[in-house]
């Protein structure tokens, strides 16, 4: 079930999605936390397969969130 998938992701994973949704794209975010942007990419993509769902659509220019991204943030 889709519980069951989901308690295997971390607070700070969800607090990470949050702060890239509120900052606009994984450079500020990554700015901010102090942190590397590779990092920050590889745990968002841990979550998404944690989740089992896609989260953001990347490319170089853009940051966009799938529908089920706007889903998950709205929830919070």
């Amino acid at each position: 079930s889709l519980y069951e998938r989901t308690v295997m992701y971390s607070y700070d994973d969800i607090f990470l999605f949050i702060k890239i949704v509120e900052l606009g794209n994984f450079i500020n975010t990554a700015k901010r936390l102090k942190v590397s942007v590779s990092t920050i990419s590889r745990k968002i993509k841990l979550l998404e397969d944690e989740l089992g769902i896609n989260l953001v659509r990347r490319n170089t220019k853009e940051f966009e969130l799938t529908e089920q991204g706007k889903q998950l943030y709205n929830s919070f």
